[in-house]
């Protein structure tokens, strides 16, 4: 079981147990290291920064820019993989470095440790010049995201460095969660519990007032803070303070982009991959390239410390800063992962490495072993290994074979509508080579209870395919090299 889907556990399912044995169960899912499937090859180093935890991914790019992440849990647990996987792909799209503050947690820590270990660090990064004026932002989720704004309020009041920007996320700015309104939505809401975060709050503010502005900030100044990205979701019954908050700095004269989406829950933007999330993350990159560095252009893709170059697919265009974001139709029942990356070979070569099925053992390290003919209508035996799940084979049917631009299939998980799937590989031609979009949209009644381990296991899984079939396409060694010929009119190619 993931970390979020403890943490959804101990707040919705677990509320009647006692507090200490709650966050003993989220602290199953903590996961203080990103999980390696999440590097794609990049190295991720844990260091101390003023005698406090942080923990980077491609830290050789910080000079270009760098994303400081303050993780959400209420103050008790995290982070967990869902913040991870946000932070590496965001980072990615903006060819940033990624750091991690591993700050003290309550109960055992309460309030101020989180607020110190906060600051501390990011005045020691500051003060080496890691983190370089103007090229650097502060995100949080949750309680990472006022966090990250009593911190930022902190470091005015210091005189130290700002970041150039702030990305948060269903921020929890008012611990006494007195909002008249949250009544009304929680019952929609399938993260939050006042239940569970009632004794959170009291555990991390230990003696200090629950409406103290170092811990709840909507009560705060927040006159003099650089410019804010905040996105929330309906379903979440933080969202009515998060409004208050967006109003609140405005009044202050704080420039803010503000993504409401309909329907969307807690932190969505962590939660994993979809249309939702997909234009969160649009957003928040958009909103940051313009504030870290203008001259970048979007779609860019990233070339790791030890890899190839890959991204994220992150959907559809931006809409206009402080717009709400048109209702979407999305179904908790449905789950899209997409990936791409970017290959310095022909969309012929990319097609004879991905339609050569015979050859998928030597270098595969996701559909381990596949069989069939490469024609439409036509089945095929997939063998798979997500990583760090059970290996599984599948038998779903072709639906598209477009030479050199587009293989598709379709399979289900018994009966149809409990998980149904549709795999996508799309070959967009560029200057002197291929993008390779890799995705799959799942549908059923049983989307809900896999999510978490599709997050986990399938996407990485995905990368790891991505990386592995670039670097075959793009060996001159076996540019001409094949197991068998491949057409799509029913030819038996990659038949074991």
């Amino acid at each position: 079981m993931t970390g979020a889907a403890l943490y959804r556990l101990a707040s919705r399912g677990l509320p009647r147990l006692p507090f200490p044995l709650n966050v003993r169960i989220q602290r199953l899912g903590r996961t203080p290291r990103p999980p390696g499937a999440l590097l794609a090859g990049q190295l991720g180093q844990t260091l101390a920064a003023g005698g406090v935890p942080v923990t980077w991914v491609r830290s050789s790019a910080a000079d270009r820019g760098a994303l400081v992440y303050l993780h959400g849990g209420s103050y008790v647990t995290g982070p967990v993989p869902g913040q991870w996987r946000w932070l590496t792909v965001l980072s990615a799209e903006l060819s940033a470095a990624a750091v991690m503050i591993d700050y003290r947690l309550a109960p055992e820590h309460p309030h101020p440790a989180a607020l110190e270990d906060v600051v501390a660090a990011l005045q020691a990064l500051t003060s080496a010049e890691v983190l370089r004026p103007g090229r650097w932002a502060l995100a949080g989720d949750s309680s990472g995201g006022a966090l990250a704004l009593v911190a930022t309020r902190t470091l005015i009041a210091a005189g130290s460095p700002l970041p150039a920007a702030l990305v948060l996320m269903a921020p929890w700015v008012d611990l006494t969660l007195a909002n008249p309104q949250i009544p009304r939505t929680e019952p929609a809401d399938p993260v939050l519990t006042r239940r569970f975060l009632q004794p959170s709050a009291e555990a991390y503010a230990g003696r200090t007032p629950l409406s103290d502005h170092r811990l709840s900030p909507l009560y705060g100044d927040l006159a003099g803070l650089p410019p804010v990205h905040i996105t929330a979701g309906t379903r979440d019954i933080l969202v009515h303070d998060v409004r208050l908050l967006r109003q609140r700095l405005l009044d202050a004269g704080v420039a803010v982009d503000y993504l409401e989406e309909p329907g969307a829950l807690h932190a969505y933007p962590t939660l994993g991959a979809g249309p939702a999330a997909d234009r969160a993350v649009a957003a928040q990159a958009a909103f940051l390239r313009g504030r870290l560095d203008p001259d970048q252009t979007p779609g860019h893709a990233v070339r790791s410390e030890s890899g190839p170059p890959f991204a994220a697919v992150i959907g559809p265009p931006v809409p206009p800063p402080g717009k709400l974001l048109i209702p979407s139709k999305e179904n908790v029942m449905s789950k899209r992962l997409s990936t791409h990356v970017d290959i310095e070979a022909t969309p012929e070569r990319v097609w004879e490495v991905l339609t050569d099925l015979a050859a998928y053992p030597a270098w595969n390290p996701f559909i381990v072993r596949a069989e069939g003919a490469v024609a439409p209508g036509r089945r095929l035996t997939l063998t798979m290994q997500p990583v760090g799940g059970r290996v599984m084979t599948v038998r779903p049917r072709l639906v598209e074979v477009a030479v050199h631009r587009e293989l598709r299939w379709r399979g289900r998980l018994g009966l149809p509508g409990l998980m149904d799937a549709e795999h996508a590989f799309v070959l967009e031609p560029q200057d002197g080579g291929t993008r390779l979009v890799h995705q799959e949209t799942f549908r059923g009644v049983l989307v809900p209870f896999a999510a978490a381990s599709l997050d986990r296991d399938t996407l990485p899984a995905f990368v790891a395919m991505n990386e592995a079939l670039k670097r075959r396409a793009e060996d001159p060694a076996r540019a001409r090299a094949r197991t068998g010929p491949v057409d799509d009119g029913g030819t038996d190619a990659g038949r074991a």
